[in-house]
């Protein structure tokens, strides 16, 4: 097995001593990526279709979620791998792109690797677009949250994202016309 550093765990599916699979979960890159989850996953052959693959996605995608990742992006998903294809893509991951000839299949040759891409949260814009669509342009709102962070450009890192949409919402609704 291949163990994730913190913050990112590593799941094990087991069946009492048996080892079934495993998936490895973190930051997709660090820094001003990390928002961006990514996972890995190992399946024992000899319990291909069982569930064990459809188990550990769902499990990491209720990590990432509650980790507060904004999305999930898969690297490499071989497209001669159609189990796993279509498991992502059931699971809500979409085909972004296809890299040709990108992995030598022991069976197939050189083949395509896809990059899967699944969103798992609104956006502050959105939320904050969706409640004042009917006030303001996406423009205005794009011009008072980046205002806001300016403003708050040294609050401390873990209070930042609930700081913003609160200064954020304010400064909205201080510009909403009166009636």
């Amino acid at each position: 097995m291949w163990m994730e550093q913190s913050p990112g765990p590593t799941v094990v599916a087991a069946e009492g001593d048996t080892i079934l699979g495993s998936a490895k979960l973190g930051p997709n890159r660090a820094g001003r990526g990390s928002h961006v989850a990514t996972a890995s996953f190992m399946v024992d052959p000899t319990q291909a279709g069982r569930g064990v693959g459809r188990a550990l996605g769902e499990d990491v995608l209720v990590w990432a979620r509650s980790a507060g990742y904004r999305s999930m992006q898969f690297n490499a998903v071989v497209e001669t791998n159609t189990g796993a294809v279509h498991l992502w893509r059931a699971l809500g991951f979409q085909i972004l792109t296809t890299i040709p000839e990108a992995f030598d299949h022991r069976e197939h040759g050189l083949v395509g690797l896809h990059i899967m891409f699944q969103k798992l949260a609104e956006s502050l814009t959105e939320r904050l677009f969706r409640r004042f669509a009917t006030v303001h342009s996406l423009p205005v709102i794009t011009a008072v949250l980046r205002q806001c962070r300016t403003e708050l450009d040294c609050a401390p890192p873990g209070s930042l994202p609930e700081l913003l949409e609160r200064l954020a919402t304010q400064r909205l609704i201080d510009l909403q016309p009166t009636s």
